[in-house]
């Protein structure tokens, strides 16, 4: 599958995609408006999940049928926006994590511990994929500010 890695700052996700006995390498971190989104699953399930959040109303009835029949646990999105960290599935309702850090995919809980043990998302998912086959790099980094707008914010004490 993948590993997915958030903060509050910023978004990290491998860009490996298994495809039978096969793999490429595709972006799993998409920005749009204010939110980065990072996909997990099925990887043209989570394409179209992207296309219906570009829409600004978001019925989650269109959503559904786009899915049809296929199972709307197949994908796992990460939001990451001003507002903090969204977790979203097939769905289309999002839940908010209380959390500092979030993972998912199969490399997740090890990110998830490489988070908590002080690492960033871009190293939590760099030490995932030594655990994880179905991950690899190389590992696409999206912050929600630019590094350098983020460092201006947090002198400021916001």
């Amino acid at each position: 599958m993948t590993t997915i890695a958030a903060n509050r700052e910023c978004l990290a996700a491998d860009t490996r995609v298994v495809n039978g006995s096969s793999y490429y390498h595709a972006p799993k971190i998409f920005r749009i408006g204010n939110s980065l989104l990072g996909t997990a699953g099925d990887g043209f399930a989570c394409l179209a999940f992207v296309e219906w959040f570009k829409s600004p109303r978001r019925n989650p009835q269109v959503l559904h049928k786009m899915f049809g029949e296929l199972d709307r646990d197949e994908i796992w999105i990460v939001e990451l926006n001003p507002a903090g960290i969204h977790f979203w599935n097939g769905w289309g309702y999002p839940e908010t994590i209380m959390d500092e850090c979030f993972a998912v995919g199969t490399g997740g809980m090890a990110a998830l511990e490489a988070m908590r043990s002080g690492k960033t998302p871009e190293e939590a998912v760099s030490r995932a994929l030594a655990h994880d086959e179905n991950s690899g790099p190389p590992i696409q980094v999206e912050w929600l500010l630019p590094p350098e707008l983020l460092s201006k914010r947090k002198r400021r004490g916001k």
